[in-house]
Parts: structure tokens; C-alpha cells; sequence
């Protein structure tokens, strides 16, 4: 069976790095929580841009609507930005520092650099702020982690045990953990609460050199993904539960996974919340899944020619974009329920009490700075009430069959053209995991317009308002 999807795919040219060199590598970008700017950094600097004009083709074609809002320079490889949970921070991995960027207001135009941070005694490679926006995590060639105060920036803890570079950092949402990737083939759960390692996954990470090794926990915090795994010789991401015990695997790419980033809303199924995550790989495949699929819900395939290093998402999870070395940015666009039913905040809060009882006040009241503080959560918790059993989230056993290879998973043809000045088009296909609730079919409309399928006249766009969805063969 097959159904329509008006999903979409841009790539406007005019996003973009300009360095002695000439177009520059994108390492990394970052939307604020409104979902109205985008960061993206490079070496020489950040740009700030609209990201309304990225997505919307009104936007983008009025000559009075501003493309790129601000531009920071600097002299050194910028390896990582992120936006505070208020907006108003941007938090950058440049060189052996960790700069911090603020702007007075939502809609200030004018940026001030307010710390720079030089504990870190090698590249730094990955930053990223606790949900709750009081603290700054950074990671280093130097094999260590550094947690800052983000009111003070005050070291409040250094992380040691890696014996080689650490290569991406994700905190986990229910606030217990933060998790640490690192060359050394090794991922480290340390506790929020005494920032001790409390496990460490072993063999994670596979033989090979990557840039970054960037992970990110599920929104649901039910699983930990993390980048360039293998199976059985396959590239793959491998999903943990929250004891560090492997869950299953997402099978599909061709070459090393290299990033990881999850979708901020969840979505309502009959199972249970099903999260979803999007996908990078050096082999240019973005792909994009919800827990419980054995295949990805949408793979484009070779969308870069260097492959994908930094994903983010709009807070309405209708908009996925990613960056690359060759020096683009690509944004894929949902419609409504596409990807299936959202769940409000209060049902997605609802789902975690129910699922973390007690535990979840870690992510709403913040971590423990004090042993005063710390004393006392411990005696909230062993007075607590016994933790919910768990959601029927939907999830992949360990002990499920074995997934498909990557030519199964990535196995409907990619439909190709080019338009008269040679720029190039992909039909994304929508692949659905049998059993899956398809979403209904939008009503049927007129076939767009060339003009309608492209970001605007000047813009390259490798997408068409409209695609087919096929369900697979069902995995063996």
C-alpha cells in the first residue's frame, strides 16, 4: 500500500560559511527553543540566521525579511553551539575555550560575549546545557568533561576516567544523568547527584577516527543512543536503557553513525509515548525514527557528500534540519501529524510521573549543588512512594529478531531528476514499519507548481512538496 506525504526538503544556498578558503565546512547548529533563529558555526566564526526564510518560501522571497540576523567572528574552529533553554545564551566549543554569547532580549540585535571559559587544556569538542538551563557542560580532547555553574560560570566539577578524547555529551532528561562518548570505545553514566560514574558501558564506540561522537537520550529518557557502533561488521546506533544495558539497535547506514539528536515532542500511539530521534551518518544519509520501528520512518540517502555532522529540531518536531562539512545546511519539513499525534506537555509530563515517580523531580528542581541538598533528596526518595512500573512505551527487545541489513532497511529506490539549470531533486521516501498507524492521507490537491516545490529562485532545493510512502516487506 502506498500514501502521499507532503513532507519536504530544503537547501538553500544561501546558508552558508565564507573563509579565506572559500565556502566552509558547517560543524555544528542549533535552534532556539522558539524555533525562530539558527546558529551555525564553522571555522572563522558563527552565523546567526532567520530560520523562517530556511523553511518558509514566503519568507524567504521577501526582500524585506532579513536572512542572516548576525555574524560573529573569530579566528579558531568553532566545534559546537547551543542555545540555553531561555534563548537568550549561546554556548560555543571554540578551540581549548568554551565562549559564552548573550543577547539582552528575545528580539535584541546586539550580542556580548560575557565569559570566556579556559579550564579545558585541548580542543573542546561538545557543549550542552541541563534541561533546566543551571548548568553548562563541556567536553575535551583532554580526555576530561567540566560542568559549570551557568549563572556563575564557576567550575563546579571536573569528570576524569576517560583514557582518550571525549567526543560528545548528553544530559539526560529525567536529570540523573549525563552521559559521555569517547574514542576510547567507552560511554560513562555519571550521576547527577554525587558525579560519580556509575557505569560504563563498554566497547560503545567502534574502531575508526570520528570528528564528533555526538549522543542524545530519547525525550521519554527511556534510552540513551549512542553514535558509531558496530554489529556484526554493520554500522549501526546502539539504545540503552537507563542501567547502560543494551536495548537494540537502529540499522540502516552504510558508514559510521556520527550523530544523534532527539526530537523535543513525543508522539501518542496505542502502545504507549513513542519518542523519536533523527539520524546522522558520514555516508550523508539523514535518518529519522520512532522507538519501536525496525526500520527508519524516513532515510535520505546521501543528502551531503561529506556526510552529517549536527542535527536540530524545531519544538514543534515538524522541522528536522542538519549541517555538513561541504559547508550546507538541509532542513526536512513535516506536515501536521506526520509523523504522528503529538503529546501535549501536561501528557508527556503526565507519562514521566507515571513512569519515574519520585525520580522525576531531578529534572524539575535541578541538580544537587550542596550535601545539605543532596542528604535531603536522599531521604525525599527512600520516603517516597514505590516508582510507577513502567509505560508500554513502545521498544525493540534485545532478544527481537535480528534487524534487517542496511540494503532491507534503506531498500525503496530514491527517485532522482534535475531541472533545467541542473540543480538537483530527491523524492524522501516515507518508509512505515508494518503494524505501524499510518497517518491518513492528506486530500488530494493539484500538483504543485515547480515554483512551489523550491525555497525560492535562488535557492537550491533538493525536494519535492510531495512524496510517496511505501510500506516495506515486513523485516526478518
Amino acid at each position: 500500500t502506498t500514501h502521499k506525504t507532503s513532507m519536504r526538503f530544503v537547501r538553500p544556498i544561501w546558508v552558508q560559511h565564507d573563509s579565506p578558503q572559500g565556502k566552509g565546512g558547517i560543524f555544528s547548529l542549533d535552534l532556539t527553543p522558539a524555533g525562530d533563529l539558527l546558529a551555525t558555526s564553522s571555522l572563522g566564526g558563527i552565523r546567526i540566521w532567520n530560520f523562517d526564510a530556511i523553511v518558509n518560501k514566503d519568507t524567504e522571497d521577501n526582500e524585506l525579511a532579513p536572512k542572516q540576523i548576525h555574524k560573529i567572528q573569530s579566528t579558531g574552529s568553532i566545534n559546537c553551539v547551543r542555545w540555553s533553554p531561555d534563548g537568550l545564551t549561546l554556548a560555543c566549543a571554540e578551540e581549548n575555550l568554551v565562549i559564552v554569547w548573550r543577547r539582552p532580549t528575545q528580539t535584541s540585535p546586539s550580542w556580548n560575549c560575557v565569559q570566556r571559559l579556559h579550564l579545558h587544556t585541548h580542543e573542546v569538542m561538545h557543549v550542552e546545557w541541563s534541561p533546566d538551563g543551571r548548568h553548562l557542560a563541556s567536553c575535551s580532547v583532554d580526555n576530561t568533561v567540566h560542568v559549570w555553574d551557568a549563572s556563575t560560570f564557576v567550575l563546579r566539577h571536573t569528570l576524569q576516567g576517560h583514557s582518550s578524547h571525549v567526543k560528545g555529551l548528553a544530559w539526560d532528561p529525567i536529570g540523573r544523568f549525563l552521559a559521555t562518548q569517547s574514542t576510547d570505545g567507552t560511554v560513562r553514566l555519571w550521576r547527577t547527584d554525587t558525579w560519580v560514574c556509575e557505569r560504563v558501558i563498554a566497547k560503545a564506540t567502534s574502531k575508526g577516527e570520528s570528528f564528533f561522537l555526538r549522543l542524545c537520550w530519547t525525550t521519554d529518557g527511556q534510552n540513551l543512543i549512542t553514535v558509531h557502533g558496530r554489529s556484526s561488521d554493520v554500522p549501526v546506533a546502539t539504545a540503552y536503557d537507563r542501567r547502560g544495558e543494551h536495548a537494540f539497535h537502529l540499522v540502516g547506514h552504510v558508514s559510521p553513525v556520527l550523530c544523534a539528536r532527539a526530537c523535543p515532542v513525543v508522539f501518542k500511539r496505542s502502545e504507549g509515548i513513542a519518542s523519536c530521534v533523527a539520524l546522522g551518518g558520514e555516508d550523508g544519509t539523514l535518518s529519522v525514527w520512532l522507538s519501536g520501528a525496525a526500520r527508519p520512518i524516513v532515510a535520505l540517502r546521501h543528502i551531503f557528500p561529506k556526510g552529517i555532522y549536527d542535527i536540530t529540531w524545531a519544538k514543534s518536531g515538524q522541522v528536522v534540519a542538519c549541517c555538513s562539512p561541504d559547508g550546507t545546511v538541509a532542513a526536512v519539513i513535516f506536515e501536521p501529524s506526520e509523523l504522528g499525534t503529538p503529546a501535549s506537555p501536561t501528557e508527556l509530563t503526565g507519562a514521566l510521573r507515571a513512569t519515574y515517580g519520585a525520580q522525576l523531580g531531578r529534572a524539575l528542581v535541578g541538580i544537587a549543588e550542596t550535601p545539605a541538598q543532596l542528604a535531603a533528596e536522599q531521604h525525599s526518595a527512600s520516603t517516597a512512594r514505590p516508582v510507577a512500573a513502567p509505560l508500554p512505551l513502545v521498544a525493540v527487545a534485545a532478544a527481537a529478531p535480528a534487524l534487517p541489513s542496511p540494503a532491507q532497511v534503506i531498500a525503496t529506490p530514491q527517485r532522482e531528476s534535475r531541472t533545467k539549470d541542473g540543480r538537483r531533486r530527491i523524492v524522501p521516501q516515507l518508509m512505515v514499519t508494518p503494524g505501524m498507524a499510518v497517518p491518513a492521507a492528506p486530500t488530494p490537491t493539484a500538483p504543485p507548481t515547480p515554483a512551489a516545490a523550491v525555497a525560492s529562485a535562488g535557492a537550491e532545493t533538493e525536494g519535492t512538496p510531495a512524496a510517496t510512502a511505501t510500506a516495506p516487506a515486513p523485516a526478518p
